[in-house]
């Protein structure tokens, strides 16, 4: 069973302690993840749970800039409900600008996380070039990449080329930008990009990778009779 992106949500916010992405009608068995991007100067308020209906959510990485300013975050469920049309976020209070892009996605396993790396940092000097990190070697080469940036007072964010597919956001200081990229190899994966400022700014990026369901059966010997 291919993996496959079947919508991608967004949504901003200001001052509040919650943000809620409206989602097409989900499909039963595939899975939902959000990654997120919070900003406040004096502290950021990391996210404390994620709710959509009867999924269950695990938070997956959480990766901060080096000051404390800006979090980037990914949170995952596996084989949803069907039916789900609105993912609700919570913060440990109020961050002055939030963003989110949420995925649903088929063609992975019931217990799909594989790896993650994450990498935060300040800079004065641009452009900047940004990166999670390369993450360890994957459990095998049929996965997705998903990794979010945070970064605030930017001016322009650029990230990786294809096959990587990016989204960006922008909620006033925070610019927030999410890829996802369908991978089909063991190597491991970094989510990188430049970015261009005037000043100081904020840098918090990460990347999570999840596994490919198994061909079943069937698809394997039709594979071997008309490869």
């Amino acid at each position: 069973m291919a993996i496959t992106v079947l919508q991608t949500k967004t949504a901003t916010g200001t001052i509040a302690t919650t943000l809620t992405v409206t989602i097409s009608a989900t499909t039963a068995g595939s899975s939902l993840f959000v990654t997120t991007g919070e900003f406040k100067a004096a502290g950021a308020q990391f996210v404390t749970g994620v709710t959509a209906g009867a999924a269950t959510f695990t938070d997956g990485q959480f990766q901060q800039d080096g000051g404390g300013a800006v979090f980037s975050e990914v949170w995952w469920a596996d084989n949803i409900p069907s039916g789900i049309t609105s993912v609700v976020i919570t913060f440990q209070g109020a961050n002055t600008d939030t963003a989110a892009i949420v995925y649903e996605v088929s063609g992975l396993t019931s217990s799909s996380v594989d790896t993650s790396t994450g990498n935060g940092s300040n800079s004065s000097s641009s452009p900047f070039s940004w990166s999670s990190g390369t993450s360890t070697t994957l459990a095998q080469s049929s996965e997705i990449a998903i990794g979010p940036t945070a970064q605030a007072i930017v001016t322009t964010i650029t990230g990786p080329g294809a096959p990587w597919v990016n989204t960006a956001l922008t909620s006033v200081s925070l610019k927030m930008m999410s890829g996802t990229k369908i991978l089909s190899s063991t190597a491991g994966v970094a989510y990188a990009g430049s970015t261009t400022f005037t000043g100081t700014a904020d840098f918090a990026t990460c990347v999570m990778m999840f596994k490919g369901a198994a061909a079943s059966t069937l698809s394997r010997l039709l594979l071997a009779v008309f490869p």
